[in-house]
């Protein structure tokens, strides 16, 4: 979601929008206590298996996220790291015991139904027709054939310079996350002879990735998030590198936003709107240190390790389009200003409504209004106290509706 533009914005979400309205801050739903160190998870529907390192999966009802309920939990042979749901059946990694195949058809009663070693460690797993694709850390990519789920089997790999952490297929390409060696694309339209087609070496440790539309963003643990053109796979390019105070691990992406698990400093959500200059949207500071996520509707699970499973709101829901006419307009006047200036708006109908003054980089300043306001036209003041000259970001919330408006301070 662009929240910048050079004269006032107004962004209208609405069901089947591509644009998604994040919620400044984030608000927590809930916390489940995970019988082992909660770190990976895979959402299907209400559902949410989270894998707990050394105490196997736990499969939870998030049907309402206030409100988790405990289905079943299943034990397995090491350390269940990540996983993929389709259909009635999980595909789990389980570090040094390879891929396990886990029946959910009864959700109280989980059962394994096949499984398969790996050479290596098995981190991160994807599936894409009847193969998965596993990242298996010292040994690269792993292609294995799942058209027998009860006897999965082997038919290719190709290593990789360094360590495979993570690993998403796109159309025929698979994209490897390989810590020190940045990330490698594979060509695997021929499952049995996959083969690196492109790489990129970024600055940091590539731990876990996402791809969609051309863009490959990558969780670089010390070197923060990212951004990479990858239209032509072959040669990828840099587009643009997020700095992040925590090591990135994770990350996902919804819509122009990038979620991203950041250990200590837990989730930040990052516009990639223009990903040659991404915007950071929000953060949230959760109990643990955020290892993986992924999102379920409005919400996101994140494993915190021995925190357990964090379920926090992130994403406002979809409104409606607004009549011809009812789009709202910010005024600042006078603009350019030192150091008092007025925001003037009109609202078609009383509501909340929400009045903010940010920094470029999306950060909240000053709070001038959070509350009930008459339909009609108001005039609120905003002093800059101590802010350096610059532009900011003067931002109306009304309506499921945020315009903005650039202000300048010259001192």
């Amino acid at each position: 979601m662009k929240l910048i533009a050079a004269a006032a914005v107004a962004l209208i979400l609405a069901p089947g929008a591509t644009r998604s309205q994040v919620l400044d801050p984030p608000l927590p739903a809930s916390v489940v206590a995970t019988g082992g160190q909660a770190y990976g998870v895979a959402i299907a529907g209400n559902l949410a298996l989270v894998c707990q390192h050394d105490a196997g999966v736990m499969l939870i009802d998030l049907t309402i996220p206030e409100s988790p309920v405990i289905l079943d939990s299943l034990d397995t042979p090491a350390f269940a790291r990540n996983a993929v749901i389709v259909g009635s059946l999980a595909y789990v990694v389980d570090r040094t015991s390879g891929l396990r195949v886990i029946d959910l058809a009864t959700p109280s009663a989980l059962s394994e139904t096949g499984a398969v070693d790996t050479p290596g460690l098995a981190l991160s797993v994807d599936v894409a027709g009847s193969y998965a694709y596993v990242a298996d850390k010292g040994f690269g990519l792993q292609v294995i054939d799942i058209g027998n789920p009860a006897a999965p089997v082997i038919v290719g790999a190709v290593d990789t310079p360094d360590l495979a952490s993570d690993v998403v297929v796109a159309g025929s390409l698979a994209y490897v996350a390989d810590f020190a060696s940045g990330v490698r694309i594979i060509d695997i339209s021929n499952p049995a002879l996959p083969a690196e087609v492109g790489s990129f070496n970024t600055a940091g440790e590539a731990n876990g990735l996402a791809v969609a539309n051309g863009l490959c963003v990558v969780a670089d643990s010390g070197g923060g998030l990212v951004v990479l053109d990858v239209r032509v796979p072959t040669a990828p390019s840099l587009l643009a590198t997020v700095p992040t105070v925590g090591l990135a691990t994770e990350v996902t992406l919804v819509g122009d936003v990038a979620l991203v698990a950041v250990g200590m400093q837990g989730l930040l959500a990052v516009s990639l709107a223009d990903p040659a200059a991404p915007v950071i949207l929000t953060e949230y500071a959760t109990g643990g240190s955020s290892i993986q996520l992924s999102v379920m509707g409005r919400h996101v699970a994140i494993t915190c390790g021995g925190s357990g499973l964090e379920v926090v709101e992130v994403f406002a829901p979809a409104a409606p389009v607004p009549e011809p006419g009812d789009v709202v307009r910010l005024d600042v006047a006078p603009n350019p200003f030192n150091p008092r200036t007025t925001l003037l708006f009109t609202l078609p109908q009383s509501g909340p409504a929400r009045l903010s003054v940010h920094d470029l980089a999306g950060r909240r300043l000053a709070l001038l209004h959070d509350g009930h306001l008459e339909a009609g036209s108001h005039a609120m003041p905003f002093s800059a106290g101590d802010l350096a000259s610059g532009v900011y970001l003067a931002r109306l919330e009304y309506d499921g509706v945020i315009t903005a408006r650039r202000v300048t301070l010259v001192r």
